[in-house]
């Protein structure tokens, strides 16, 4: 708990040092966090789809154009659909 307390101190007192001089790599740091895990969230949904069934013509489509197998490829392919959902708005770029 104390270590805790101590990691916690620095960094607020390197939040408030970075802000002060005008470094912004902070914030950028935590954009990239949250990116992360939305990210992480949508691939997990693409999972939850999967399992029901519901994305079986996209996962051919995305196979066939990558020549791909559709199941020993299955989790490459739904983790290529997520990133692509999540950068470019739809699954097959």
């Amino acid at each position: 708990m104390f270590a805790g307390l101590i990691v916690a101190s620095i960094g607020v007192v390197m939040n408030v040092y970075l802000k002060e001089n005008g470094c912004r790599c902070l914030e950028s740091i935590v954009s990239n966090q949250v990116n992360e895990q939305a990210l992480e969230m949508l691939h997990e949904e693409i999972i939850e789809m999967d399992k029901k069934g519901l994305l079986e013509n996209e996962i051919f489509t995305v196979s066939d154009i990558y020549g791909l197998d559709e199941t020993t490829d299955r989790g490459e392919i739904l983790q290529f659909m997520a990133e692509n959902l999540f950068f470019n708005g739809n699954i097959y770029i």
